[in-house]
Formats: C-alpha cells, sequence, structure tokens
C-alpha cells in the first residue's frame, strides 16, 4: 500500500469514528476545547465525493445536506446555521467577522455580490425540501 492509500484508508478511518455524528447523519466539527460545533458546513460534502464514507454514511450525510443546507431560491449554504453574530465573543470575531444576522453565508456573496433574487427576511424563510440535490442550481453563476 501506497503512502496515499494509507493516508487515505487512515481518513476514511477518522472520518467515521471521529467527526461521524449518528444522531445528526452528518459529519461535525468541533470547537479547539472539545466542543462539538453544532453548524453544518457544505466541506463536509467533500467525505461524500471522494468516497471516504461507506455508501450509508454518504446517503446520510446527503440528506442532511438537503434538509439543513439546500436553499431551492439560492443555491447551497456554505453553513447552517447562520448564527454566528450570536458567537462573536466565543470565536473571538472582530469587527463585521461574523456577518449580518440575515445574510447568507454563501460562495461568492459579500457586501459586493448582487444577488440574482431578494434576500430574505430570515435565513431561513422560504426554505423548501427537495427529494436531492441533483436539482439545485446555483444563482452564482454567469449568464
Amino acid at each position: 500500500m501506497s503512502e496515499y492509500e494509507a493516508l487515505a484508508a487512515r481518513m476514511r478511518s477518522v472520518l467515521s469514528s471521529h467527526l461521524w455524528d449518528d444522531d445528526l447523519k452528518y459529519l461535525m466539527n468541533f470547537y479547539e476545547g472539545g466542543e462539538k460545533d453544532p453548524h453544518y458546513y457544505i466541506g463536509s460534502l467533500l467525505a461524500a465525493h471522494f468516497n471516504h464514507l461507506d455508501g450509508e454514511m454518504q446517503h446520510n450525510l446527503v440528506e442532511t445536506a438537503t434538509r439543513h443546507l439546500l436553499d431551492e431560491k439560492v443555491g447551497i449554504y456554505n453553513v447552517f446555521p447562520m448564527d454566528f453574530h450570536q458567537l462573536i465573543g466565543f470565536l473571538k470575531f472582530e469587527g463585521n467577522e461574523a456577518g449580518i444576522p440575515t445574510s447568507m453565508p454563501m460562495a461568492g456573496s459579500g457586501p459586493t455580490a448582487t444577488p440574482s433574487t431578494p434576500w430574505p427576511s430570515s435565513p431561513t424563510e422560504g426554505m423548501k425540501k427537495p427529494t436531492d440535490l441533483s436539482s439545485a442550481s446555483c444563482p452564482c453563476t454567469a449568464p
């Protein structure tokens, strides 16, 4: 087994044993002190894309991402819930690093971004549950 194959096998093992949450059906992060971070991050989907999870875990991870990260009107969120404004002290954010409470953290968004759809009044307004991610489209792509 090559060095990289061994590393990939170890990564698969660690993802499943340390980061997988059986109750949430998602790969969860942890804060420095060991406390579980309650946020769902888009980066966890890379484990499914690169086949670092078994089939059932991959399926559950995508289903969970569909429920928590996918918004038909906007695309897929980078993180949910979008409550970093409540964690400014805990995460030691400075200035406006936490963002505006009703903004949607997404790739390509920010103060200079021009959304193709109006911002909702809350991060979950209008969220629906599509059956899978294959029907999702990203409004961030150029026309």
